[in-house]
């Protein structure tokens, strides 16, 4: 009987599994290795085999479905909080809804403020400030057991400052300021010499005596440095 295409083909897969003598010996150990006898054996070999590649296929496509539900749930989140007509409004949507940084919510209202018209987007400013804080009155914004919401990657201040400040005029520089007042120095230097298509042609003579400048404190700094 082992000349049985059948078991053949089964014994050739099953050794294809475990190719290496130690994970058949493994294989053995744990009971998932069997010496395949019989036309039954295969059967069940094979059978079991498929019902495990199709339960694997079954929880991935399973856990898509319940990401794209939650991402979905995440955007209309995110849009009830931007669409929000006031920043009252705005706040409590903020902060009855289950956000975390954690798992990328913020991010999740950053891209969706960057991809889309940020003048239809009433009281921005405020809402970029309500995504800095911990609390918004007494209640929690975030659902993170520890974050830190005031502290945003300087990037993606660039790229809010762009698309909402020098592309869209949607908010001010004060505005951005006041949100994140620890990148102040950037933001004054962009919005004196980024133009709108973020390259550094605004006020040339003026930028290149910064560079010159930038370059000579670098250079002090490095000789202090060197000095200790």
């Amino acid at each position: 009987m082992m000349d049985d295409p059948c078991i053949l083909f089964a014994t050739t897969m099953q050794n294809a599994l475990q190719p290496k003598n130690a994970m058949r010996a493994n294989a053995v150990a744990e009971g998932k290795y069997k010496e395949l006898r019989t036309v039954q054996d295969a059967d069940e070999f094979l059978s079991g085999h498929l019902h495990e590649i199709l339960t694997n296929e079954c929880r991935a496509i399973e856990n898509e479905v319940q990401a794209m539900f939650a991402s979905m749930a995440s955007q209309e989140d995110v849009k009830m909080f931007l669409e929000a007509p006031t920043s009252f409004l705005a706040a409590a949507c903020l902060t009855m809804n289950a956000v975390f940084i954690g798992k990328g919510d913020r991010n999740t209202f950053f891209n969706f403020i960057l991809e889309s018209d940020p003048t239809r987007i009433t009281d921005l400013g405020k809402k970029l400030y309500f995504l800095t804080k911990n609390k918004l009155g007494p209640f929690d914004v975030y659902n993170d057991k520890l974050c830190n919401p005031e502290k945003l990657n300087k990037q993606t201040i660039y790229r809010l400052w762009l698309h909402c400040v020098r592309k869209h005029k949607a908010v001010t520089l004060v505005d951005l300021i006041k949100a994140y007042p620890y990148q102040e120095e950037n933001l004054k230097i962009w919005d004196r010499f980024v133009d709108i298509e973020g390259k550094t042609t605004l006020n040339p003579e003026e930028y290149k005596q910064f560079r010159l400048d930038k370059a000579e404190e670098a250079k002090k700094n490095k000789k202090k440095k060197q000095g200790k």
